[in-house]
């Protein structure tokens, strides 16, 4: 959809946001009903516009994110610290990235909750959570038969009835 002028958009996002608010959550990412207190997949309601305020007042505040500059700044180093050694080590130049931006996420994530690094890319434990990680990822990505036809529901496997 696009809006050509900023009344229409003042109108619609004022008027018609509802409609347009929800996001699709397909079967498999519905196993455990995590999504529901999930702020990237819950529904739109009263409960996520809370959520919603809570990390815009406390969480995203240029105070918190200014707060915060010298961590993400130290995480940032050492990934490109990482990434100058495996040029070194690899004459090819080809290297893979992903492999130093997940432990760097996860630095920064332990950084700022319990202040200290939580991966290193080289070890084997990292290796093994990324891998993980990545398959979990693949697998609630993949369409499911029961997204497409919700009348196959019972037939998809993913769902115990008793």
């Amino acid at each position: 959809m696009v809006i050509l002028s900023a009344g229409a958009a003042e109108e619609f996002f004022k008027n018609h946001d509802f409609d347009f608010a929800d996001r699709f959550v397909n079967v498999s990412m519905k196993s455990h009903e995590f999504y529901k207190s999930s702020m990237a997949l819950g529904a739109y309601s009263s409960y996520w516009r809370t959520l919603k305020r809570i990390c815009t007042v406390q969480l995203f505040s240029n105070k918190r994110i200014n707060e915060t500059v010298l961590i993400r700044q130290k995480c940032v180093d050492v990934m490109l610290s990482w990434i100058e050694k495996e040029v070194e080590k690899d004459a090819s130049g080809g290297i893979e990235v992903n492999k130093f931006v997940f432990p760097t996420s996860f630095n920064l994530i332990g950084n700022l909750t319990v202040s200290r690094d939580l991966m290193d890319p080289y070890s084997e434990m990292a290796s093994e959570f990324y891998s993980a990680l990545s398959g979990i990822a693949e697998c609630l990505g993949r369409p499911n038969i029961s997204d497409l036809f919700p009348t196959f529901h019972g037939l998809d496997g993913l769902t115990c009835r008793g």
